[in-house]
């Protein structure tokens, strides 16, 4: 099955609360629409913004040297690297959410993820499954999974997805953010 309704119920009001409260007060990353609520032990940087982006692609600021080469900063870290949930979100409803789902599953990055209206992502595959809980959706936000679209409403659930196999997502919306809370398990 590429989706999966988990039995888990949370409060949707509290969550889009605590996440838009985040976004307004951090900011989504200016490249990924992100924000990183774990990090790694190494505090250096933007901790709210070290989880974003791909693990499988390079990424990270590239720059030139005093040559005038290309230097591509690449960062190499795994989902087991992300153990440190951010001290911004102690005693909060998300630190809840993210114990709650820490009793069942093994997880690294645990993330707020943001699509703009009319964006698609590319079609992609991840090195493990997720674990998405809708914040903020409507039915023209879907999720393509090896050819089956699935549609996953911001009720409180939590859905698991095979994001192993081929996937994207896509915001159909005119103007429209689409808000999930993201974990990636190992």
């Amino acid at each position: 099955m590429d989706v999966k309704k988990l039995q888990y119920k949370f409060d949707n009001v509290e969550l889009l609360s605590a996440v838009t409260d985040i976004i307004e007060t951090v900011g989504l990353h200016k490249h990924h629409n992100q924000i990183s609520l774990k990090h790694t032990e190494n505090e250096d940087g933007n901790l709210w913004y070290q989880g974003c982006g791909s693990l499988k692609y390079k990424f990270g600021e590239n720059f030139i040297d005093t040559n005038g080469n290309l230097i591509e900063n690449e960062i190499k870290l795994e989902q087991k690297d992300f153990t440190v949930l951010n001290s911004n979100l102690k005693e909060s409803y998300l630190s809840e959410v993210h114990d709650t789902i820490a009793k069942d599953y093994t997880f690294g990055r645990f993330r707020i993820m943001a699509m703009v209206h009319k964006k698609c992502m590319s079609m992609h595959t991840d090195t493990s499954k997720r674990i998405h809980i809708p914040v903020y959706t409507n039915e023209n936000c879907l999720m393509i999974i090896d050819n089956r679209v699935y549609h996953m409403p911001a009720d409180g659930n939590a859905y698991l997805t095979d994001t192993t196999k081929p996937h994207t997502a896509l915001n159909a919306n005119h103007s429209f953010m689409r808000l999930h809370l993201l974990f990636d398990l190992y």
